[in-house]
């Protein structure tokens, strides 16, 4: 699986390969200052919505990076996909957390778990949510990004387990979204080929505070999902 250098130069060479229709940027960098980078895919000249994809909150998860990239790759290359780019914009970030990866472990170089950093029912009281909401430099790049982009749909990719959840993981009230958020799951489960693949409740599955979904729902009202791609952080 790629390191941060390895995959910012397949980013590199996808945008060299496809400069019709990809752009390519810098949204922040890493606590160690590794860039963060997200690659814009479209070719909409107005784009009907914006959809986000995520990979490596966790920097020992690589197979979420590996399958980020790897939808990007599709996005431009499959024909069946066509139609989707000529209707929207994707946004692809497959390395949230660079120094993680490079490091192989969890947690930034902050020793602080991205995915309880958010502003969304942030909690002291979370396992290394760090000294505040959004006190990382990585969690302020996917701030910023969402308060430029409007986005519709997002997906923050994960590995270790096969499931896709859906808000809220801080408590287990439902959203008033609770239909249509089940029913996207639902359609993607029915789609998937993985076995064992459920769908989840995200507090059913177990209670966060400070995550990427609730928050990107919570503050921006993006119908945000996480999905869990392999039962293996990092398999072969």
């Amino acid at each position: 699986h790629r390191t941060s250098g390895e995959m910012r130069a397949a980013l590199d060479a996808l945008a060299d390969t496809h400069r019709e229709a990809v752009e390519l940027m810098d949204i922040g960098q890493s606590a160690e200052g590794r860039p963060i980078t997200a690659v814009r895919i479209s070719r909409a000249e107005d784009p009907v919505r914006s959809i986000r994809i995520l990979g490596a909150h966790h920097g020992d998860e690589t197979s979420s990076a590996e399958v980020t990239f790897q939808t990007a790759v599709d996005l431009l290359e499959q024909p069946a996909w066509e139609s989707i780019l000529e209707q929207h914009a994707v946004w692809v970030v497959p390395h949230v957390n660079p120094d993680g990866v490079d490091l192989s472990r969890r947690y930034n170089a902050n020793s602080v778990d991205l995915n309880r950093n958010y502003g969304m029912q942030w909690s002291p009281a979370e396992f290394r949510s760090g000294p505040s909401p959004f006190s990382e430099p990585e969690t302020q790049a996917i701030r910023a990004l969402a308060d430029h982009v409007a986005f519709g749909l997002g997906l923050s990719i994960h590995s270790g387990a096969t499931n896709i959840g859906w808000v809220w993981n801080f408590t287990t009230d439902r959203s008033v979204d609770q239909t249509v958020l089940s029913s996207l799951a639902e359609s993607y489960a029915e789609a998937c080929t993985t076995p064992g693949f459920y769908t989840t409740n995200g507090a059913d599955w177990y209670i966060t505070n400070g995550d990427t979904t609730d928050w990107s729902y919570g503050r921006h009202g993006t119908l945000d999902f996480t999905l869990e791609v392999s039962a293996e952080k990092n398999p072969a």
